[in-house]
């Protein structure tokens, strides 16, 4: 494991905050960001923008640790109001136009629920971390 010589950021607003990290005796930088995706359908388009907005050199590695509000796929939500299939392709276009791949999961997948008892539960995977390697 590599020690963090330095940790700097690099710009923010009020739906993410970007870091750049050099490691000790690596010969790369990379990029980390959080993201909060705006929660309603509506204005998704707006995490998207962010997400191209901030996007490192090509030379850069990046990570974005998120809550995109936004599903990959159809299985990522039990509950509720069927998903809307062109927000999820939307989505997935945009991680891969960016080159950003989905580092998966380890345990449950569920990152929310709206806490309701039966049919009234909505269980959704909301949170994730995409890379470009």
């Amino acid at each position: 494991m590599h020690a963090l010589e330095n940790v700097s950021l690099i710009d923010y607003s009020n739906n993410h905050i970007s870091l750049l990290v050099i490691e000790e005796g690596a010969q790369f930088q990379w990029k980390v960001s959080g993201i909060y995706g705006w929660p309603d359908h509506i204005h998704r388009y707006r995490t998207f923008q962010l997400l191209y907005k901030i996007t490192p050199p090509n030379d850069n590695r990046w990570m974005c640790m998120c809550d995109f509000n936004e599903t990959f796929w159809s299985w990522e939500k039990r509950g509720g109001n069927v998903h809307r299939t062109q927000l999820m392709e939307d989505f997935w276009e945009m991680a891969s136009s960016l080159g950003l791949q989905d580092l998966g999961f380890s345990g449950n997948n569920i990152t929310w629920s709206n806490r309701r008892a039966g049919l009234d539960n909505i269980l959704v995977r909301l949170d994730r971390a995409l890379a470009i390697p």
